[in-house]
């Protein structure tokens, strides 16, 4: 799979994810986004995971071995230490890193 199919399908799955979001957090993470793009994962020397956004300094992405979406911090060169082992849904991982949705 070429790293162009691979962005276009994060975008697409992003686009859709959003949908099911609360208006809140969806509001936030239009505020976060970035151009998606290829970073790479420094325990898997040919790994990499497609980045969309940055909220708070950490990176959230894609991870399509575990087929959920994650956020870590970079490196100095850009780059995550290793791919989350968890299948969040976009909704979960916004709920963990912006808090309650509904909160005052």
């Amino acid at each position: 799979m070429s790293r162009e199919f691979e962005i276009s399908e994060v975008k697409n799955r992003l686009a859709a994810d959003m949908q099911s979001l609360h208006s809140n957090h969806r509001t936030a993470l239009e505020r976060a986004l970035i151009d998606p793009r290829i970073v790479g994962v420094n325990d898997r020397p040919q790994g990499f995971v497609v980045a969309v956004a940055v909220l708070d300094g950490k990176l959230l992405y894609w991870s399509d071995i575990e087929e959920g979406w994650e956020l870590e911090a970079p490196d100095n060169r850009g780059n995550i230490a290793s791919r989350g082992c968890n299948q969040f849904e976009l909704r979960h991982v916004l709920y963990r890193a912006l808090g309650d949705p509904n909160a005052a």
